[in-house]
């Protein structure tokens, strides 16, 4: 087709052609009309101009709308080319769903079936951090990061070979209250096997005041116990003092009110002269990105506290400003201390703004983005890596403590001992 003639879309055939010219005619004589009388002519004015700011209309929507006549819709040309793409990429699923439709023998949910399409298109990423979330997974999700819950206050893992892992029980919780320590292995909640860390979570958790059955196992020895959930509030981070002056924050993960309560315990510990502060950041997989660079910022004078690149290799760097404290820092990690942690550890260490402690961090250093969509559901995606302030890569690696201490047994903790011991 030359690219100068006119191009149509579903058309009404010869629409938009251009039309053949007249052969002249002579001229003729007419009579000229009769004036119309002034209210005429008004009315006449005020059609004419109408006339034409539909028309004006009529085409400006041309390029945002269709128009239909003969059942047939003139579209502009990139959304009539989108279209066609999409037809041309989806249309083996839309046959499998009219199959579906016109053959299938049984009754089904539709619902289900479309929930586990969207999740099936995460699965196929071959990244267990990128998953759709339906309402409900929304809502454990925003409660966690909410720093409240009702449950019994355990942080727990899924191991491919132990199972579902008590990494580490809050403190003061019905959990702790009814014995769970770090390391005990879950087989049952209610009596029903465990065999994924979603269903594990939905089933703990539930309503204040209900009870929920734990079987677990420690060491060789298998446990059954009774749990009385209740609610977990302010979840994500606990202070205290140690020996009266040496400041101690607990952060088991980054919600939107941490750095809030961080910042007004190293205030206190500041204000009222103590000797330095550890901050314990072991099992702790993570949270909201933001949260950790504040709090690093809290503690590190002006420097580069990270960055991230994202598939384009677009750089963004997160710095520190001048303000910063004078007391010593000793940081505490372990093989679970997960992405935030990595970043707030990694900060620190290589802008010597404190000691870490412990042994090397877990190894996720990649960052996930959430989209919310209109029905309540959402997907989180990875979509940025970061890296240490010297450029290391965390991701696969982890973070490496400057003091390398092993766990203890039950009832002993040498690498909190061994922070105390520098100050």
């Amino acid at each position: 087709m030359n690219p100068e003639e006119p191009k149509t879309y579903g058309l009404p055939e010869g629409y938009g052609e251009p039309e053949e010219p007249e052969e002249p005619q002579e001229a003729q004589d007419y009579e000229p009309l009769p004036e119309l009388p002034a209210s005429s002519r008004k009315r006449h004015v005020i059609l004419t101009l109408l006339a034409v700011i539909l028309t004006a209309a009529v085409v400006l929507l041309g390029s945002y709308a269709y128009l239909e006549f003969s059942g047939r819709a003139i579209v502009d040309r990139a959304e009539y080319e989108e279209l066609a793409a999409i037809k041309a990429e989806y249309a083996k699923m839309l046959r499998i769903q009219r199959t579906i439709d016109d053959r299938f023998l049984w009754e089904y949910d539709q619902d289900a079936e479309k929930e586990a399409i969207y999740r099936a298109m995460l699965a196929s990423l071959d990244d267990k951090y990128s998953r759709y979330l339906n309402q409900d997974d929304v809502a454990d999700l925003t409660s966690t990061l909410n720093s409240s819950f009702t449950g019994i206050g355990t942080v727990i893992e899924f191991n491919e070979e132990k199972g579902l892992v008590v990494v580490d029980v809050i403190s003061g919780s019905p959990a702790e209250q009814a014995g769970l320590q770090a390391g005990d292995v879950i087989r049952l909640v209610d009596g029903n096997p465990v065999e994924d860390l979603a269903s594990a979570t939905a089933a703990i958790r539930g309503e204040a005041g209900t009870t929920v059955t734990i079987t677990y196992v420690r060491g060789k020895e298998e446990k059954e116990i009774k749990v009385i959930r209740g609610e977990i509030k302010d979840a994500s981070i606990v202070t205290s003092t140690i020996d009266g002056d040496l400041g101690y924050i607990r952060i088991y993960s980054f919600g939107d009110e941490t750095f809030h309560k961080f910042d007004a315990a190293m205030t206190k510990y500041e204000t009222e002269g103590y000797r330095g502060v550890i901050i314990d950041l072991r099992n702790n997989p993570g949270g909201l990105f933001d949260e950790g660079i504040k709090i690093a910022d809290r503690i590190l004078p002006e420097c580069l506290i990270t960055y991230t690149e994202d598939k384009n290799g677009v750089r963004k760097e997160h710095k520190s400003d001048g303000a910063t404290t004078a007391l010593p820092i000793a940081v505490l990690v372990n093989e679970n201390s997960a992405s935030t942690s990595e970043v707030v550890a990694a900060a620190i260490k290589e802008n010597n703004g404190g000691t870490i402690i412990g042994k090397t961090t877990f190894g996720k250093g990649i960052v996930q983005e959430t989209t919310m969509f209109e029905d309540g559901s959402a997907m989180s995606i990875t979509t940025r890596q970061y890296f240490s302030p010297k450029g290391n890569v965390i991701h696969g690696k982890g973070v490496e403590p400057d003091l390398v201490v092993e766990p203890g047994k039950a009832g002993e903790d040498p690498q909190l001992e061994a922070a105390k011991a520098l100050f």
